[in-house]
């Protein structure tokens, strides 16, 4: 079944049943500025596919109208329609209500994350001389601690998408009456790296290795896809369902492809068979994109990109993984998510490991 969700739709067209109608029926009852978006899509979905458009989520639009947010969760019919797109669109569709409902996600409009960095450290310590002339260093191991690194803002969508990625700076309190937290002492340089290159800026380093513009657009398509239901139904993403996997302890996942063909995005995604949560997304490059990748650099595997989600806690009615761990070669890191929707105030505690 065919979704789609038009912008600015009138309160009355989401209580009409859902039957196939013409495109440029609807347009008619639009308001004037948001015909123009009707007549592209008119024109894409025809080349796309011939015949009428069956529109069975006005609901959606009734929200969106009632919220006065302008919708923009499109969803066009691509190539892989059939039995295979509809369980992999069951399986986001549970995500959604395990999560807290279709109504609560779409009135989130902005969200904001303090990010802190899981850090397990070894330091070195001077000791007494062991003989004349010498120190003896001892490696000490240090607890896994927390370290605050960043705060991420994202809002908007398309081309009105604005994603803001600051570095945190850690503040110290010359005031005895103050304490400092014990990570103001220490500097996980190496932690700090690491994730950089998997969370800031990770398609940089492979940019020669892809086609022209592919790292382009995937990081933009980053600061765009930010909101779950713009993640796996937004505008040109495409939908298959590969089956379950069990791991060895016995978790069931239900796993989905998610081609996301407007960024590139290209990854699997895991959900809990039973919470329906996400659980991991595996991220590669298509089958043509690693071709093209072992012809630039042939000593280089295609890299991978495997993220755990965990933690799951209620925002707002909404449940959200505060717990990401992502891992790329030999390059892991954990961190831990505290989130804000809709401008409430970012806390800047230092969460619950």
């Amino acid at each position: 079944m065919q979704r789609l969700v038009v912008k600015n739709a009138l309160p009355q067209l989401a209580q009409e049943t859902a039957e196939p109608v013409p495109l440029g029926e609807i347009a008619e009852q639009l308001p004037p500025e948001a015909r123009d978006d009707m007549a592209h899509l008119e024109k894409r979905v025809q080349i796309e596919r011939s015949g009428d458009v069956n529109i069975d989520s006005l609901l959606l639009a009734r929200m969106a109208a009632e919220g006065d947010f302008r919708e923009d969760y499109v969803r066009f019919p691509l190539a892989n329609t059939g039995a295979d797109r509809d369980r992999a669109l069951e399986v986001i569709e549970r995500a959604i209500e395990a999560m807290g409902g279709m109504k609560r996600l779409l009135a989130i409009r902005e969200m904001s994350a303090m990010v802190w960095i899981e850090a397990n450290l070894k330091e070195l310590e001077k000791e007494t001389p062991l003989w004349q002339g010498g120190v003896a260093l001892t490696v000490i191991p240090v607890p896994p601690y927390l370290y605050p690194v960043a705060t991420w803002h994202y809002e908007g969508l398309g081309d009105r998408a604005v994603f803001k990625k600051e570095r945190y700076k850690v503040e110290i309190s010359f005031d005895p009456a103050v304490p400092n937290p014990s990570y103001v002492s220490k500097n996980p340089n190496l932690q700090r790296r690491i994730f950089e290159e998997l969370f800031n800026d990770r398609w940089r380093r492979y940019r020669g290795n892809l086609p022209p513009g592919l790292a382009a657009a995937r990081h933009r398509g980053e600061a765009v896809r930010w909101h779950f239901i713009d993640r796996f139904m937004g505008e040109g993403v495409a939908l298959d369902y590969l089956g379950q996997e069990r791991r060895r302890d016995g978790t069931c996942y239900e796993v989905v492809l998610v081609d996301d063909r407007k960024f590139g995005h290209y990854f699997e995604a895991l959900f809990d068979c039973r919470t329906a949560l996400l659980a991991v997304t595996r991220e590669k490059l298509t089958p043509q994109e690693e071709q093209w990748f072992r012809q630039a650099n042939p000593k280089v595997k295609p890299p991978t990109w495997v993220t755990a989600y965990a933690r799951y806690q209620e925002v707002q009615g909404v449940l959200t993984p505060h717990r990401w761990k992502r891992g790329q070669g030999r390059n892991t890191i954990s961190v831990y998510l505290q989130w804000a929707y809709n401008g409430a105030e970012l806390s800047t505690a230092e969460p619950v490991r």
